[in-house]
């Protein structure tokens, strides 16, 4: 445990009277959602509601997993990424792209005539409309992108972590983050109806009221500079072990969460030793130069990088992950395959 911080005066009561046993944890899942900003990019948050849990606290969006996320995927290896079984791998990806679409109005997904393209927009009356009853559960995500002929872009959203609430909450929920790069064509709305405001704000900003797991994601995300640093950072990140902050209670009374230290990606083994190198000595040399007179041990295979979909082919001149002039506007923007 490296990382700790204080909680708010109602949170550490309940840690001081808990006796459990704890109440199982909810499956739910939330998206980082980035937009570039000048040289480097920033992050949507919404302030809870005070009537919600968690109410007063800035998140990103996101909820709990719906029966009714079943969607089909572009993306195969979902249940390796999120240590999950197949089916429940699929719901939780289901329940990020429509908790993003019921809370912002950005819906990640692409006309099947031209899958390398998102939806251009989702704010007209009809959309309304139907954005309304997905968060009413009167329409499912499904349901909504066959009638408009549309293809969920699963493959556009990056796994980041996985947290688990402690067990002192009656409300606890083990939940899935994502990031994910607004689409170039679309803007967020406050229409969840369970926010008190919204704001975009630097990934550096650690003045807002936040728990533990957001604050650390925020802060993680900070790290990197630029978009294409943290859609390269993403396809390393383990999203499948669950963290679970643990708490401290101080002699003079006070509660504090401490966070477990982030999950590392595994060390790649060393190199051996080239043939005919002398024992003990660097085959070649530099600084980095390695020898060993082991195998190399086995671990596990890395990560693989997100790329686009076969059904998504990467439009011309646009490099995955890079900056580059805009054809339609002289500002640089962010050359993501699958977002228009």
């Amino acid at each position: 445990m490296t990382d700790s911080m204080s909680l708010p005066p109602a949170m550490s009561q309940r840690a001081r009277e808990f006796t459990g046993p704890p109440v199982p944890a909810r499956p739910a899942a939330t998206v980082v959602l980035l937009q570039p900003h000048g040289d480097t990019f920033q992050v949507y948050v919404l302030r809870r509601a005070a009537t919600m849990t968690f109410g007063g606290l800035y998140a990103f969006p996101g909820g709990v997993v719906d029966p009714s996320d079943r969607p089909a995927t572009i993306r195969t290896d979902w249940p390796a990424r999120l240590g999950l079984p197949t089916a429940e791998a699929h719901a939780v990806v289901g329940a990020a792209a429509r908790e993003l679409f019921e809370e912002t109005g950005v819906l990640l997904a692409s006309p099947r005539s031209e899958p390398d393209r998102t939806v251009t927009t989702t704010d007209t009356d009809d959309w309304e409309s139907d954005r309304a009853a997905v968060a009413s559960r009167t329409l499912s995500m499904t349901d909504l992108l066959a009638s408009r002929d549309l293809l969920l872009r699963d493959d556009l959203l990056l796994p980041w972590s996985r947290w688990i609430t402690p067990e002192f909450e009656p409300r606890r929920y083990d939940t899935w983050f994502f990031a994910a790069l607004l689409p170039e064509a679309q803007s967020t709305r406050d229409v969840s109806g369970e926010a008190s405001t919204t704001a975009w704000i630097p990934p550096s900003d650690t003045s807002l009221p936040m728990l533990p797991p957001t604050r650390r994601t925020l802060a993680e995300i900070a790290t990197h500079k630029t978009i294409p640093e943290v859609v390269a950072a993403s396809t390393h990140r383990d999203a499948a072990t669950p963290l679970t902050p643990r708490i401290a209670i101080a002699p003079n009374g006070e509660v504090q969460f401490q966070l477990p230290d982030p999950v590392r990606p595994p060390k790649a083994p060393p190199r051996p030793r080239k043939a005919g190198a002398a024992q003990g000595r660097p085959a070649t040399a530099g600084p980095n130069a390695m020898v060993t007179d082991d195998p190399p041990a086995s671990s596990p295979a890395p990560s693989r990088p997100i790329a686009p979909s076969p059904r998504s082919p990467r439009r011309p001149g646009r490099p995955v992950a890079q900056v580059a002039p805009s054809p339609r506007s002289p500002r640089a923007h962010i050359c993501w395959p699958g977002y228009k």
